[in-house]
């Protein structure tokens, strides 16, 4: 924390915080929250915007070797779907750090195995069954996949070029 030397009570120098400035033009839809809500309430019906919204799904290949020895006796195909809001702030919460974060989300993301659903009490059997390789491994797919954004769009929104 920096401090004003003129105010000792003062977070930022002058009492007033950083501005962060964008330098590169963008040209804005002012229709963007009207053409969003026109999207959303009309799922309303269908169990709220958060349920109907469709989720980025993805899968994810693994090999007997990237899992727990003897657990698995071929190749296999987990399902992963993007998480809603309330799941996200479900896998924050069970998340130690930020560096488990991703791991939290990645594994509440699974659906099925070999098209076949997993239901929630399994999960966790299967999460350590996958071993280490096998978590990381749904952890990058889940990131790269099901996340949404791509680096370039991520980059362009934090002010930097992200290749």
């Amino acid at each position: 924390m920096t401090t004003d030397s003129a105010s000792p009570d003062a977070v930022f120098p002058g009492d007033s915080p950083p501005v962060l400035v964008d330098t590169k033009e963008e040209t804005f839809d002012p229709g963007a929250l009207d053409a969003f809500l026109a999207k959303v309430s009309s799922k309303a019906s269908e169990g709220g915007s958060g349920k109907s919204i469709r989720r980025r799904i993805a899968h994810v290949t693994l090999y007997p070797d990237m899992c727990e020895p003897g657990l698995f006796d071929a190749p296999f195909k987990l399902t992963i779907e993007g998480l809603s809001a309330p799941q996200e702030l479900d896998a924050l919460k069970e998340a130690a750090d930020g560096l488990s974060m991703g791991l939290a989300m990645a594994r509440r993301s699974i659906r099925r195995m070999n098209e076949k659903p997993i239901k929630s009490s399994v999960l966790p059997v299967l999460w350590e069954g996958l071993g280490f390789a096998g978590r990381i491994a749904v952890m990058n797919c889940y990131l790269k996949y099901c996340t949404g954004a791509s680096a370039a769009s991520l980059g362009k929104s934090l002010g930097v070029e992200i290749e």
